[in-house]
């Protein structure tokens, strides 16, 4: 399975709008869905329809297979015509552009986020309702598989949409972040960072240098190698300022813990040499995916994970970001999700990193997708709740991370494009967004903040935001029936409650909408 967001234009068949002072108002009279013209009744509330009569109630468990259950012949039957049609573009490339194509002018950000699993990976057992994919390692042939996957919807974004699409990449389908390579980079990280090792004189360096380490003659050779490596990177980026950690590889990393003077985290952190070799290999196909990106046009988003993962994401990203979002624009955009307490402080220190070190920062802001399984695991293990306390605190967040991502030094100065998409069903939140970039005065097709919203949901924000010259776009899936099965469980299951209290508002949009055209018919 792959996905594309397909970008809105103005092309899309107009109807009215009506305009507030600063932004649009989101739905008072809507557009609609291209793809519902013909049917203007379907859409959630015609596919789901015991969805509209109350809250949803979330099963303690994820669904089973409807293929397990009723066979593939009534599946077929049942779910092609209803879900498929709503929620999938189509099986192959040329059904998602004709998708595309209905949704006004053919330009696509596609969002491979959910490839197809190869038969030997296998899902984690849930200890909460599922919110979302996770992968478990099994073998660097599946590992090898999905980076093909990835690089397939690069591709395939390439030809459909060149230079206006997304790709998205998820980590852990390519290798093992929370015990590989990146973990011990963090780790690097913390042990080298504050002012433990002054970078500006040789002498101080070396005296906090033989703090840490030995006086042996291997580490005196590793003290001036790192210190030698420090002052080059300095040279090629002055804006660097000199990242000790930034220097020392990961198998630099395992040599130099042999050489601590006490055994801690980071000498724990060193990955064995069979361990080196594979997180090499995990981080060569990141690169890889991001180098064939840059190469095609395509913008890179990275999944957000766990929590138990994130940190070591996060570092790829930012060392991804360092690396390809230079020069003309962002290439690889990190995702931020607000429902987590961290996430202000974490979007701050990252867009603020950006600016002194003066490549282009790049986001996606959600508010996230694993919020059961987070609290589950906190209370099993007895950590604290990372999950904001009430789901007002999380829209609070959500807006806040907006604001500050639009309205950031480097933007106001003008340094950088926003390079912000706002992924959303939330209307006051888009139109809280819209509110922000009048008063920052971001033009919309300009300043590189886009908005999203999942095919066949929230329509009437995505094509009144498109019809207005805003980069709106839909995240379309596409693939056979049974390999996009999956990905509609979870939009089931995790958009139960979304589709409970939006439901009557899009039905009843949908219904002023077919009363205007009829009556303009009828030239009344």
């Amino acid at each position: 399975m792959g996905s594309v967001v397909g970008r809105v234009s103005e092309e899309t068949p107009k109807f009215h709008v009506v305009r507030r002072a600063a932004t649009y108002e989101c739905g008072a009279t809507p557009r609609a869905s291209p793809r519902r013209a013909a049917t203007p009744t379907a859409g959630p509330s015609g596919t789901w329809p015991g969805l509209r009569r109350g809250p949803a109630r979330r099963p303690r468990r994820a669904p089973p297979s409807p293929r397990r259950v009723l066979g593939d012949r009534a599946v077929a039957a049942v779910v092609r015509p209803t879900f498929f049609a709503h929620f999938v573009a189509g099986e192959d490339e040329a059904e998602v552009r004709g998708a595309v194509e209905a949704c006004g002018r053919a330009a696509l950000a596609p969002s491979s986020t959910t490839p197809p699993r190869p038969a030997s990976r296998t899902r984690r057992p849930a200890l909460a309702p599922r919110q979302a994919r996770v992968y478990d390692y099994a073998g660097e042939a599946a590992c090898d598989a999905a980076r093909d996957v990835f690089a397939g919807a690069i591709e395939a974004v390439a030809r459909v949409a060149p230079e206006d699409g997304f790709a998205a990449i998820k980590v852990t389908a390519l290798g093992q972040p929370g015990s590989s390579a990146p973990g011990a980079r963090v780790e690097t990280a913390r042990f080298f960072g504050g002012e433990r090792l002054p970078t500006s004189d040789r002498g101080a360096f070396e005296a906090a240098w033989f703090g840490l380490f030995t006086e042996s003659a291997a580490s005196r050779a590793a003290a001036a190698e790192t210190f030698n490596a420090l002052e080059a990177a300095t040279q090629r980026c002055r804006a660097l300022g000199g990242s000790v950690a930034g220097v020392i590889s990961v198998k630099r990393m395992r040599e130099l813990s042999a050489l601590c003077r006490e055994a801690g985290p980071f000498a724990a952190a060193a990955l064995t040499e069979e361990e080196g070799a594979l997180a090499d290999a995990m981080l060569d196909r990141l690169d890889g995916l991001a180098a064939l990106a840059a190469a095609r046009g395509v913008r890179v988003m990275v999944d957000a994970e766990h929590t138990y993962f994130q940190p070591a994401i996060d570092h790829i990203c930012l060392e991804l970001m360092r690396k390809y979002n230079r020069g003309g624009g962002a290439v690889v955009h990190n995702t931020y999700q607000c429902y987590l307490t961290a996430t202000a402080a974490k979007l701050e220190r990252h867009a603020a990193l950006a600016n002194r070190e003066g490549w282009h920062f790049g986001a996606k802001l959600v508010r996230g997708a694993y919020l059961h399984l987070e609290r589950a695991r906190a209370a099993r293990l007895g950590y604290a709740d990372p999950v904001h306390a009430t789901i007002e605190d999380t829209h609070a967040c959500f807006d806040a991370a907006v604001a500050f991502a639009l309205a950031r030094p480097d933007v106001r100065s003008g340094r950088s494009a926003a390079n912000v998409l706002v992924a959303s069903h939330n209307r006051a939140s888009v139109e809280r967004a819209l509110d922000v970039m009048a008063n920052e005065g971001l033009d919309a097709r300009t300043s590189k903040v886009y908005f999203g919203q999942l095919l066949g949901m929230a329509d009437h924000l995505t094509f009144t935001l498109g019809a207005h010259g805003y980069r709106a776009y839909k995240y379309v899936p596409y693939g056979s029936l049974y390999e996009v099965m999956p990905y509609l469980l979870r939009r089931a299951h995790e958009n139960g409650d979304l589709l409970s209290s939006n439901v009557a508002g899009e039905r009843a949009l949908l219904v002023g909408e077919l009363a205007r055209r009829a009556r303009a018919a009828l030239g009344v």
